[in-house]
């Protein structure tokens, strides 16, 4: 009898008779192919690494399993085994399910003890896999009581190791009970496998997940490994420091005017989405989806959604405005930054007499002036009707390039700062004679859209729109916004994590809040 530490994994046992233990070299190399080589590989190497753990195991080594006293001993260890087995089988979830790599025939041979071929088919071992479900997993207490009982079925009644006397079939059985890979394993290879583990049982949890040893088991016993995370990719994520030369991409682009105008008066119209208004289909869809979302909004306790259309948040449309990368580049190279996403927000949808005047400022100005908190949160629209000067948008041009001084003029005058994250604009109020005087440059322009062009327009320049409204527009917000380097932290922190602005896209769901922090 060979020692399980001779033989190699794909080796078959001599003089076996089973089909596990062909002789036949030709079938080794069946089963091999099947496998596959790089299965066999791994499984050579855990295998291997296995015997280098454990050098000096092998049955002489190992002490002898004690003898039992009397064969009513016998039945009545036997008999609570069986019982403990039982139990553990009955309150195990149905669905609990494992590939053990034991082929249907095999399985069904292993547990009904037909083709049995061991020395004794009444033994202690084989009563115990006749009575469990193949398709079941033991705790690592019964694991410990299995594998005693099969060291202790592979002596003779002389107390001497003799791996002849449990068949392949129960070996196999066996092997996959303890989570080895057994598809295409020999039986000689097996038994090498289940003597190690006999002799490792005080270290199974280092074995299982050792990298090499671990190949060995299937995935449910390997537990989780310093790479499991990573499935199917080779490299971790690494965080990639973007450099990007601006004025060369507005220079590139053409775009040197656009970026000086922009910075001159903080606000600008651009041509962007012209094509989509040349296909019908196209336009077909976008009429439809306004009036679809237009059906399904209410009015709240009676009140006027104010031309603003608060159900549409990821239509078609809008997926095709955030993803146009020529909308989002202008964005990056106004901004100069190439960190920006894209939040979810409404869209409008004005009707003639919806009372859609209004003026406020993105921000608060107290705060961008000291911290620069929100100062850099560009906002824009897409305009998809031609507009004219009594339905458009409304902006405080140059107003940027004076806040700082603004602020120490309103500071000084004992104005009240505002505490909110974005501010309500009333000119007798907040920007009276003396700082129209004081500032002449500084005046309310209409930024009159044509259907699809953009307006964008610095966080920083007070903005509203015209009204009533005499006829239909309609418009939506990209709202790009910044995440910073640990992708994670917004540029305002109060809209909500970048996870939180992720999910929302995943699941086509509102944001947490608006992009400046009021609740949604």
């Amino acid at each position: 009898m060979a020692s399980p530490g001779a033989s190699s994994p794909g080796a078959s046992s001599p003089g076996a008779s089973s089909p596990g233990e062909a002789s036949d070299s030709s079938e080794d190399q069946e089963a091999q192919r099947r496998a596959g080589n790089e299965e066999a590989r791994l499984r050579g190497e855990g295998l291997a690494m296995l015997k280098k753990q454990n050098p000096l195991v092998n049955p002489t080594s190992l002490p002898p399993p004690p003898l039992r006293q009397s064969q009513r001993t016998r039945n009545a260890a036997f008999q609570a085994r069986s019982r403990e087995l039982q139990s553990m089988e009955e309150s195990l979830e149905a669905d609990d399910r494992i590939d053990e790599g034991i082929d249907e025939k095999a399985s069904h041979t292993a547990t009904t003890g037909v083709a049995c071929k061991c020395a004794n088919t009444e033994s202690i071992l084989v009563t115990m896999l006749r009575t469990t479900t193949h398709g079941k997993r033991l705790d690592d207490r019964l694991q410990v009581k299995l594998i005693d009982e099969w060291y202790r079925a592979s002596h003779d009644s002389k107390g001497t190791f003799n791996d002849t006397l449990i068949c392949y079939n129960h070996t196999q059985f066996t092997a996959g009970k303890m989570g080895v890979k057994t598809r295409n394993a020999n039986h000689t290879f097996l038994k090498e496998v289940l003597l190690l583990l006999y002799s490792s049982r005080d270290c199974w949890g280092s074995i299982q997940t050792d990298v090499v040893m671990g190949s060995l088991f299937i995935a449910e016993y390997r537990g989780t490994h310093q790479h499991s995370d990573l499935k199917s990719y080779r490299y971790r994520l690494s965080q990639v420091c973007t450099v990007v030369d601006w004025k060369t991409v507005g220079m590139k682009m053409g775009w040197e005017g656009m970026t000086r105008l922009f910075r001159d008066s903080g606000s600008i119209n651009l041509d962007c989405f012209g094509w989509v208004l040349q296909d019908p289909e196209l336009v077909t869809i976008l009429d439809e989806l306004y009036r679809m979302y237009e059906y399904h909004s209410r009015r709240i306790d009676g009140n006027s959604n104010m031309g603003w259309c608060r159900t549409m948040y990821h239509s078609p449309m809008q997926q095709l405005m955030r993803g146009n990368p020529q909308y989002w580049l202008y964005y990056a190279v106004l901004w100069e930054d190439p960190h920006l996403v894209s939040y979810p927000y409404y869209t409008k949808y004005t009707k003639a007499g919806n009372p859609t005047y209004f003026r406020h400022i993105d921000c608060n100005i107290a705060n961008a002036v000291k911290t620069g908190n929100g100062a850099n949160m560009i906002q824009g629209s897409v305009s998809w009707d031609n507009e004219d000067s009594g339905n458009c948008t409304q902006t405080l041009i140059g107003f940027h390039r004076i806040i700082a001084e603004y602020q120490k003029m309103r500071e000084a005058s004992n104005m009240k700062n505002s505490t909110g994250y974005i501010e309500l604009w009333d000119d007798a109020r907040d920007f009276p004679q003396e700082c129209r005087d004081r500032f002449p440059e500084v005046q309310w322009r209409n930024a009159v859209c044509k259907a699809g062009q953009v307006r964008i327009t610095s966080p920083l320049i007070p903005h509203g729109s015209t009204g009533p409204a005499t006829k239909e527009r309609r418009t939506m917000l990209p709202w790009f916004v910044k995440v910073h380097d640990d992708m994670s932290t917004m540029e305002v922190p109060k809209m909500g994590s970048y996870a939180k602005i992720a999910t929302a896209h995943q699941q086509l769901t509102a944001a947490p809040t608006s992009p400046s922090g009021h609740p949604n």
